[in-house]
């Protein structure tokens, strides 16, 4: 594989050979995020696809691939993500209980959603503070 090659051309070049090793571990991320969103939505799983493809996204923002299913799976799941965005919108400006039934609708759309459960459990905590 190109990986093998390219650390054996840093070997003399500590700093590079360890920037490579950034780069080539953020690709792998990357493409195992899209990995996991082909199969999910071979799956019929649109949502779970995009979901996969978030967060990936929001790690690598400039990965022409994951902006491309990015695109591609939100119009496919355009009301689960409707939901998870009008959450995370309230949540910024600090509308609480606004973003938590945006989180719960958006877990209702679907119910293995991590970032709305992540935003359910993180918005029930500041709510109940006192």
């Amino acid at each position: 594989e190109d990986k093998v090659r390219f650390i054996a051309a840093t070997a003399l070049h500590p700093a590079k050979q360890e920037k490579l090793k950034q780069v080539l571990e953020q690709v792998q991320l990357a493409e195992a995020a899209l990995l996991r969103a082909a199969e999910l939505a071979k799956r019929g799983d649109s949502a779970g696809a995009w979901e996969s493809v978030e967060r990936g996204f929001s790690d690598y923002p400039d990965d022409p691939k994951l902006n491309q299913a990015r695109a591609e799976f939100t119009t496919k799941a355009a009301e689960f993500v409707r939901s998870i965005r009008t959450a995370q919108e309230m949540e910024r400006k600090q509308q609480w209980g606004s973003s938590l039934a945006w989180y719960l609708q958006a877990q209702e759309d679907y119910a293995s959603s991590e970032i709305a459960q992540e935003g359910i459990l993180r918005l029930s905590s500041k709510i109940m503070e006192p």
